[in-house]
């Protein structure tokens, strides 16, 4: 179905008046987006034609409101899908969105990972293992055509704690150590754990942050994510997933496609279909 015409000049104008949600439902209401609709719902394969700009993002936008599914979305490159990423979490919401970068400094060098790449991918693979609401995944051709790790090898390799629940420290210090976490005074990098009386920060690399846990005898009392520059808790938490480098402990055997983690009802949102096959067969 054809999109042309689809942000006019009165609604670029009416647009900035509005908050991301209001863009949406206003969006939505439009009898271009409703034609897509109608061609999502018949078909399983819409092209869309004549959309620029951020009106790809409004487009997922509203489709992820509409049918309240899970989406993948793929663009041609890196730095489309981070512009994607943000435009979505700005119209939708933050928590919704995920973004798998590839594990390497540029694209397929293997003989050069990225540590900051490797732990979003982590992220990813956690959030989408545990993961309960539908989600948006915003990724390009390079990151998802490179394995992962298999779901049974990543709940092998990952240790789960909840409040509440007895605390084994002499069985946590024992799984950091075999996975090469390093114990410092104070952590401020993914595979550092700090112990300090009843008190264990661990940076696992399925966060963005480290976690603080602290116990009362030999139960969790609290679990709390800290800035590691602070030192102040960002949030409190009922559970925390610590994992190590997945990157070190993937072999042949443990490895699997992105697309054994993603459900089959989720939507496939392409900018360029054709592209990103070639760049996957390459």
């Amino acid at each position: 179905s054809s999109l042309s015409g689809i942000l006019s000049a009165n609604f670029a104008t009416f647009y900035k008046k509005l908050n991301s949600k209001q863009v949406i439902e206003q969006f939505t209401k439009g009898i271009h987006f409703k034609s897509t609709i109608d061609a999502v719902e018949v078909m399983s394969v819409t092209h869309l034609q004549n959309v620029a700009g951020s009106s790809n993002a409004l487009i997922a936008a509203g489709i992820f409101q509409q049918f309240g599914k899970s989406m993948l979305v793929v663009l041609p490159e890196k730095e489309s899908a981070s512009f994607m990423r943000s435009d979505l979490e700005h119209l939708t919401s933050e928590h919704s969105v995920l973004f798998l970068p590839d594990s390497y400094s540029k694209p397929f060098h293997i003989y050069q990972p990225d540590s900051f790449n490797l732990q979003l991918r982590t992220e990813v693979l956690n959030a989408l293992v545990n993961r309960k609401k539908p989600y948006i995944l915003v990724t390009y051709p390079e990151a998802l055509a490179e394995n992962v790790l298999n779901r049974e090898a990543l709940g092998k390799n990952r240790v789960e704690v909840h409040t509440g629940d007895a605390f084994d420290i002499d069985f946590i210090i024992e799984f950091l150590n075999e996975y090469h976490f390093e114990r410092v005074d104070f952590v401020y990098e993914p595979g550092q754990y700090s112990l300090r009386g009843g008190i264990i920060d661990i940076f696992s690399f399925s966060n963005e942050n480290p976690y603080r846990i602290e116990l009362e005898g030999n139960s969790i009392e609290t679990i709390r994510e800290f800035d590691p520059i602070s030192q102040l808790s960002v949030k409190n938490l009922v559970s925390a997933s610590i994992v190590p480098d997945i990157g070190k402990t993937r072999s042949q055997t443990s490895t699997a496609s992105l697309w054994d983690y993603i459900s089959d009802d989720t939507l496939l949102f392409a900018e360029d279909l054709q592209l990103t096959i070639d760049i996957i067969h390459h």
